[in-house]
């Protein structure tokens, strides 16, 4: 697990997209991600509509291979490197294959967190499994998918958003594992057992909670350490001076960690009271 903890901060660089705008581009309309896990390789792919024309720097993996950039439907010449500087265009496609999304340690984890630099009106991610590979446990992904299908050899999670703000941040946490042995019968009844048995969700949050906190990022991890040493409860001014974050990315890291069912978020007037769940 040690090389999984070094490598967090590059994965982190490596997941999102910095989008740098014009005068004239105020919005993205859609962003779309998709992760398609091959062994220990992901294929990722990205493809990002704005409202107008835009320049727009992408920042890949240090790993990244078999490159290929679609500006306004041509196919672009780059020069591979961790950041390309694109030229101005409404639509953009990248795709490439890297090995670090995904660590093995007993299990497989996957883990990646998109920071939006500009409104979104429309976001959707899509992750599918290797083959044959199952969800460690019912509530092995966070945050929860908004649909779970399967094709009959891999599993997909979708998950989708609208009316993003800037500066919000989308992080994707799932554990899973690989099985020589599975078979059609037992994917779907994986699913069903996703879908039917939500409750089971309260037995298994305990256990849910250790895993996710050996995988925090540093600055989660700062947050929780705060409020355990505050007997579980603190006012967010309070959170910031202790941890020493900005308010905007205190509030983004308080989004990830509630958006996990790890603190409750609790509205005073003009202020909030993080308190752990």
């Amino acid at each position: 697990m040690a090389r999984f903890k070094g490598s967090l901060a590059i994965l982190i660089l490596a997941a999102f997209l910095l989008i740098l705008p014009n005068c004239l581009a105020q919005s993205i309309d859609s962003y779309s991600a998709k992760f398609i896990i091959v062994d220990s390789k992901t294929v990722a792919s990205y493809e990002i509509n704005l409202s107008e024309a835009a320049q727009v720097q992408f920042r890949l993996p240090s790993d990244a291979k078999a490159l290929d950039v679609y500006i306004d439907g041509n196919k672009q010449e780059v020069v591979l490197s961790e950041v390309l500087q694109l030229s101005a265009a409404k639509n953009i496609k990248i795709s490439y294959v890297t090995e670090k999304f995904v660590e093995k340690s007993k299990k497989y984890y996957f883990l990646t967190d998109i920071l939006f630099p500009l409104d979104i009106d429309k976001f959707n991610v899509e992750l599918i499994l290797p083959q044959g590979a199952v969800l460690d446990t019912p509530n092995s992904a966070w945050p929860a998918p908004s649909e779970i299908t399967s094709d009959g050899q891999h599993i997909i999670l979708k998950w989708g958003s609208g009316d993003l703000e800037r500066d919000d941040s989308f992080a994707i946490f799932v554990i899973f594992n690989k099985s020589s042995t599975a078979n059609l019968l037992f994917i779907i009844s994986i699913i069903v057992i996703f879908i039917a048995a939500a409750f089971i969700f309260l037995v298994f949050r305990k256990k849910a909670r250790k895993e996710i906190d050996k995988h925090l990022f540093d600055s989660e991890k700062s947050v929780i350490s705060s409020l355990r040493k505050a007997n579980g409860e603190l006012w967010q001014k309070q959170l910031q001076i202790k941890t020493g974050f900005s308010k905007a990315k205190l509030s983004r890291i308080v989004r990830n960690l509630e958006t996990r069912g790890l603190i409750k978020k609790i509205p005073y007037g003009n202020t909030n009271k993080i308190r752990l769940a």
